[in-house]
């Protein structure tokens, strides 16, 4: 009898038929939706990788764009002169 103490107690959880499809169906689309995802940003990952890099240009541009701006020039032609400064120093 002091066996039968040590042993942990087991519970069963009841599923009725109805649930547990719907959580078969669930967890299916589940897996499904995740492998489509996963198959787009394979196929897509140069792209993403992109623009990822554009972003990143944008911002580093971003506080020379805000100072011209703030001195009265408007952001378009701003963005312009910072593009052109940037490629120029690239180049050198």
């Amino acid at each position: 009898m002091a066996e039968n103490d040590k042993l942990p107690r087991v519970q069963f959880i009841g599923v009725e038929p109805v649930n547990l499809r719907q959580t078969l169906r669930t967890i299916t689309l589940w897996l499904i939706l995740i492998g489509i995802g996963q198959w787009v940003i394979s196929r897509n990952l140069k792209f993403i990788f992109l623009l990822m890099m554009a972003w990143l240009v944008a911002i580093a541009m971003e506080p020379a764009i805000a100072w011209l701006a703030k001195r009265g020039l408007k952001r378009g032609p701003a963005t312009g002169i910072v593009l052109i400064a940037l490629i120029l120093s690239g180049l050198l």
